[in-house]
């Protein structure tokens, strides 16, 4: 059994995302709370475009819109895609609010 491209693409953007995502969020958590937080907005920042570089890498944005493509994956796709703001972005403006 082979698995399909959609399978195999899926998996890698997701494992990336994670990894992103896991990186960003270690580096949240081991900024000091009492600084300005100019250094974490621009770390967020770069995390951003690269979430924005790996959706249009991967053609993201196409396959959510792609009618041929299932149900099921755009609307896997498009859970993280359709976002306005990323949670990440979000969280760390909390932290700094606070």
């Amino acid at each position: 059994m082979h698995p399909s491209f959609a399978q195999v693409s899926l998996f890698i953007v997701w494992i990336r995302y994670t990894i992103m995502t896991a990186e960003i969020l270690n580096a949240i958590d081991a900024y000091p709370v009492d600084t300005e937080g100019q250094d974490i907005q621009r770390q967020v920042d770069r995390f951003c475009v690269g979430i924005e570089d790996l959706i249009c890498e991967w053609s993201l944005c196409s396959t959510m819109m792609d009618e041929s493509k299932t149900e099921f994956l755009r609307y896997l796709v498009a859970d993280h895609v359709s976002a306005k703001r990323h949670p990440i972005s979000m969280h760390v403006d909390s932290i700094l609010t606070v």
